[in-house]
């Protein structure tokens, strides 16, 4: 999405301008009929990892549950009991603008952006959604760890469906093999 001009974020600001207007009752879910076979299959896959993450409760961050009800919300449109006004965002902290990202694809057709916008948060929230937010909250539930794939980093598969080489890239520089190549 290019870079920042300073410490906001223009896109998350508007949407924090116009979260009062924003009609929250008409969240614009990720479209199945857009997405192929396999990533359908891996849609319906997460939404299952993400009403289990839901169900074990306890969570120790409200952002931690945020994130799993928005991609919920995001995967199957149901529309959570309330959302979360847009808080505040630091550009060090990935929750918060994993957050935003999916909030902004919910109602991104009560926003204005430019194609391009659209097409980065886009991608974004497709990687929060679809890879990010699974094996982030797993981390917190040792039971649900231990009965999936070891996590993330293992995970090549995930990257690619996500469609985040730039990600599967930066991961991989930091994993260790002496036959690593590089």
């Amino acid at each position: 999405m290019g870079p920042s001009s300073g410490p906001n974020i223009a896109l998350f600001k508007r949407l924090q301008n116009r979260w009062p207007i924003v009609d929250q009752s008409r969240p614009q879910p990720l479209t199945p009929t857009a997405l192929s076979s396999d990533e359908e299959a891996h849609r319906l896959e997460m939404l299952g990892h993400l009403k289990r993450l839901l169900d074990c409760g306890n969570h120790p961050r409200e952002d931690y549950k945020e994130i799993i009800l928005l991609n919920v919300a995001y995967l199957e449109g149901g529309v959570p009991t309330s959302f979360r006004a847009p808080g505040a965002y630091h550009m060090a902290r990935w929750m918060a603008k994993a957050i935003y990202a999916v909030k902004i694809m919910l109602f991104h057709d009560q926003l204005e952006m430019s194609r391009r916008e659209l097409a980065g948060i886009s991608r974004v929230a497709f990687f929060v959604t679809m890879v990010y937010t699974k094996y982030w909250n797993e981390a917190m539930f040792p039971v649900l760890r231990s009965q999936e794939r070891p996590g993330l980093l293992t995970s090549e598969e995930d990257l690619r469906r996500g469609g985040c080489v730039v990600a599967e890239r930066a991961m991989g520089r930091h994993l260790w093999s002496p036959f690593r190549k590089t």
